[in-house]
């Protein structure tokens, strides 16, 4: 499992905003597949179609985020807070 920075993070995070903004022609999806994301704010965070598929994301503010169509399959969501975050359509498996 991959720490992720919160500058590298945050790099992922804009080029997924870009993607999202241009139907796929600019930026990249953001690819978190592994990563340890335990204990990270992404409260608010556009995630919606991003791949956290096997993430660790114990412990993580998720509160208010888009992570509709997103992958989470397999993800350690343990303690993490979802509170008011859109799942509509999110692999859950």
């Amino acid at each position: 499992m991959k720490k992720i920075s919160k500058k590298e993070l945050s790099k992922i995070l804009e080029q997924h905003r870009l993607w999202l903004k241009t139907e796929g022609r600019k930026g990249q999806r953001a690819n978190l597949y592994k990563a340890d994301l335990s204990e990270v704010d992404l409260s608010e965070a556009n995630l919606s179609e991003a791949d956290l598929s096997e993430a660790n994301l114990s412990g993580a503010n998720l509160f208010g985020a888009n992570l509709s169509k997103a992958d989470l399959s397999e993800a350690n969501l343990s303690g993490a807070n979802l509170s008011k975050a859109n799942l509509s359509k999110a692999d859950l498996s």
